[in-house]
């Protein structure tokens, strides 16, 4: 059985706006809440990007090239790095579309908002120059009293500005050195590779009697990133294409067959070996020269893209600039206009007071034993009971309804006998 469903509270109306600056304290804080909107909703919500089938038929190639490991024939390499370029080429062409698009639907809408939140500042400051006008005659005085502005609140809306008027420099500056760190990064792991390739074939010939073991030391890559926790510290900006376990080497007696053991028996021993580290050595620079390749395409994409959003950015940067300071003037205005009204208001109030104390001053008092006509009944010369303004005092302990005079009189002719007549106290 599903439990009854909580009661929600009602939602609490905002209240008035207390004053003018109250009010335009509302109207901006809804306008930096819609431009926080769009720049939420243009992040999470960017146009579809698709590569051309052609794009995508060669690049399905070059994966095909690249799975086999090693381009063998001068011809095939002439070919492999045909197609890499035209890859290159077509990818830089269509990366660079894709962000000029979304570069101009971003403008659109960033102009649409800033045209209508215009329309409503205006409309604001016609509202606070209307009702200003009609203060100032009111009061007697030329114009509102001009309030300084924050020196800090300008300055750091000055810098704002500046540091995204030079974002691109920034955000290029940024991809160069990251980027190289990147591909320093690869040449030390590829070193590292290579290095222990090196020490195997050393050992492997050492078994043949060709030559001695070498020292740790020969052919060690270079020390400056061959710790492990200095190469975590890099930036990755790109997929790395990092070397795994070092491969066995061939075999003399089958160069595809790597579980054979190697037969000191056979002058050519050596040569199979050196041969099989050649081969191995040539793997290694073509898969070394695919990851550089990568990291290349990732830089210029991303290079692509801030030179492409830089207008943008800096139409965000020069509008936000103005319409930020047109918000602080009106709301300067505003907080004059409010101390203005509260200074007329505290006039009036003080000027009202002060008639009421001299009406009261000079008006004439009233003679004693005069006021307002009552009633009084024939014969008995009592007055009716006086006005519910004036308390009458009950005797202690009496529980009798109480009556008034005219009851207590007695019964006379009627009324025509003798008339009423009104007397003042």
């Amino acid at each position: 059985m599903s439990s009854p469903a909580r009661p929600q509270p009602p939602k609490t109306q905002p209240g008035k706006p207390k004053n003018s600056t109250d009010a335009f304290a509302r109207r901006l804080s809804n306008w930096r809440r819609e431009r926080a909107k769009l720049d939420l909703d243009l992040e999470q919500a960017p146009l579809e990007s698709r590569f051309s089938p052609q794009l995508a038929d060669l690049m399905a190639r070059e994966e095909a090239i690249v799975g086999e490991g090693c381009v063998d024939t001068p011809a095939r390499k002439a070919a492999a790095e045909d197609l890499y370029k035209r890859v290159d080429d077509l990818l830089k062409l269509e990366t660079r579309r894709y962000f000029e698009s979304a570069t101009a639907h971003a403008h659109r809408r960033w102009s649409q908002l800033f045209q209508k939140q215009a329309r409503e500042a205006t409309k604001v400051r016609e509202d606070l120059e209307r009702k200003t006008r009609a203060l100032l005659l009111k009061a007697g005085r030329e114009d509102l009293p001009v309030k300084a502005e924050n020196d800090f609140e300008a300055q750091e809306r000055l810098m704002r500005r500046k540091t995204a008027e030079a974002w691109r420099e920034s955000a290029r500056f940024d991809l160069r050195e990251a980027f190289a760190l990147q591909l320093a990064r690869v040449d030390v792991e590829w070193e590292a590779y290579e290095h222990r390739l090196r020490l195997d074939v050393d050992e492997k010939l050492a078994e043949l009697g060709s030559r001695a073991p070498p020292s740790p030391n020969v052919d060690s890559p270079t020390q400056r990133w061959k710790s492990k926790e200095k190469q975590e510290l890099l930036v990755h900006t790109a997929p790395v294409l990092s070397p795994g376990q070092t491969p066995k080497l061939l075999s003399p007696g089958n160069r595809h067959d790597s579980t054979k053991v190697l037969s000191p028996d056979r002058m050519n021993a050596r040569q199979e070996v050196e041969n099989a580290f050649h081969d191995a050595m040539a793997r290694v620079a073509f898969q070394k020269e695919t990851a550089r390749r990568w990291i290349r395409r990732q830089a210029g994409r991303m290079t692509s893209q801030v030179d492409c959003s830089e207008p943008v950015r800096r139409f965000l940067a020069t509008r936000l600039y103005a319409a930020e300071e047109a918000e602080d003037i009106t709301r300067l205005r505003c907080e004059a206009y409010d101390d203005v009204s509260r200074e007329c208001a505290l006039n009036t109030a003080e000027s009202r007071e002060a008639v009421l104390s001299r009406e009261t001053i000079n008006a004439p008092a009233r003679p004693a034993g005069k006021g307002d006509p009552i009633l009084v009944l024939p014969q008995t010369r009592r007055a009716t009971p006086p006005r519910a303004s004036q308390p009458q005092r009950r005797r202690p302990g009496s529980s009798q309804k109480r009556t008034f005079a005219a009851d207590r009189a007695p019964p006379v002719a009627g009324l025509g006998a003798a008339p009423v007549r009104f007397v003042k106290r």
